[in-house]
């Protein structure tokens, strides 16, 4: 039983996501974290081609200041990634509107830099 919560409380750990550098309304302001961890239940990140990021799954949205976003129990959400959206973070449709071009194909990143 205890070797279990350890387990969950490194994979909530490991869960917290960071969105920096995939949408330039977003950067640096935006963490999307796992309430907990429920392997039926991951959470899924899906950038849209010419459209929002979607999230799905049991998450968490913060501000710079850490204040949570009132979801209203939501579990699905998409996030502006055009830069457009009249309710940023949040997607409004205003890439559709602004003729938002951006294809998404999934790559492998290069390994993180030493920390010095």
């Amino acid at each position: 039983m205890v070797r279990e919560s350890i387990t969950a409380a490194k994979a909530q750990r490991r869960n917290l996501l960071v969105l920096r550098g995939l949408c330039a309304s977003v950067r640096n302001r935006i963490s999307v974290r796992s309430l907990w961890y429920d392997p039926k239940m991951p959470t899924k990140i899906s950038p849209q081609n010419n459209g929002p990021i979607r999230i799905e799954g049991e998450f968490e949205i913060v501000d710079p200041t850490g204040a949570a976003f009132g979801l209203a129990g939501r579990t699905v959400i998409s996030l502006c990634r055009c830069g457009h959206s009249a309710n940023k973070p949040f997607c409004d449709g205003a890439h559709n509107r602004m003729a938002f071009v951006d294809t998404v194909v999934a790559r492998e990143l290069p390994p993180p830099k030493p920390k010095l």
